[in-house]
């Protein structure tokens, strides 16, 4: 070893010679901050006013297993200044503020799922019970404003079964006179070429018949549950019965980094400004 690395490894042994006399000196300043803050932490978690926290999860209102608008289209009108109601901002707390909706919809945290029409929600209150009644009034008037949306669609495909059932009345109509027309049928006399065509008819009808009867049943299907269905609850909602905010554990260990954090700090611009104050002295 030459005496170049001697000489860095000295300097490096009473740097930190330094730092742990440093610790030693301000031992008592330190513990002190950082017990002083300890208390102040603590006894915020114990005096902070509690908060109860409610979360769902919402489908979008489908129609013929179509969502009637997309997540993220959502999500940016329930920032619009009347998407909400006056009773969802008096249950939300956020009847008073200038915007309601749009702090409603902060207050909300909506998490976006991008793999599916779903959308989280959150809600913090001072009791289970108004964290709950907050989400129920959200879910209420997003219910209510895709219903608008998906009642002309439905209202559509509503008219399209019933034209597809007129016309399978006039089939089976036509169908049951041509079964009549059969039982007379005389291949062997002049009329062949009538008969023929009758019983083409007849066969033709029967499977126009069993076509619409096929796209009857599969209209039908989609337009009943799960297919078509009004904004619903992914799962049922949940409010918790412990606060989840203040947490004592997490509030008494932050602040016990910050009072030492700060013990540290003080020290080190005490010593700066000490420093300075000796070094603008001796100038002339």
């Amino acid at each position: 070893m030459n005496n170049h690395d001697t000489q860095d490894l000295a300097e490096d042994e009473i740097s930190l010679l330094d730092i742990v006399r440093f610790f030693i000196d301000n031992a008592s300043w330190i513990a002190t901050s950082t017990l002083g803050c300890g208390l102040l932490g603590l006894g915020f978690g114990f005096l902070a006013p509690k908060q109860y926290e409610a979360t769902m999860n919402i489908q979008m209102a489908m129609v013929v297993n179509t969502p009637v608008e997309t997540p993220a289209v959502m999500l940016e009108k329930i920032k619009l200044p009347l998407y909400f109601s006056p009773n969802a901002w008096k249950a939300c707390d956020t009847d008073g503020d200038q915007t309601p909706s749009r702090s409603l919809a902060k207050k909300l945290n909506p998490i976006l799922n991008k793999q599916a029409p779903l959308i989280g929600f959150s809600y913090r209150s001072d009791s289970p019970m108004a964290a709950q009644q907050c989400l129920e009034a959200v879910l209420a008037d997003i219910r209510e404003k895709q219903n608008l949306l998906a009642q002309p669609i439905i209202q559509q495909k509503t008219n399209a079964l019933a034209t597809l059932k007129a016309k399978l009345v006039a089939a089976e109509q036509v169908t049951k006179y041509l079964e009549t027309q059969k039982q007379t049928f005389q291949f062997k006399d002049e009329r062949f070429s009538a008969n023929a065509l009758v019983l083409a008819t007849s066969l033709s009808k029967e499977n126009e018949v069993k076509d619409l009867r096929s796209a009857i049943s599969e209209l039908e299907i989609s337009l009943g549950k799960p297919q078509t269905q009004e904004t619903y609850l992914a799962a049922p909602l949940y409010a918790s019965q412990q606060a989840v905010f203040p947490n004592k554990r997490l509030s008494l260990v932050l602040s016990l980094l910050s009072g030492f954090v700060l013990g540290v700090l003080s020290i080190g611009v005490r010593h700066v400004w000490r420093s300075t104050r000796k070094q603008l002295a001796l100038k002339p």
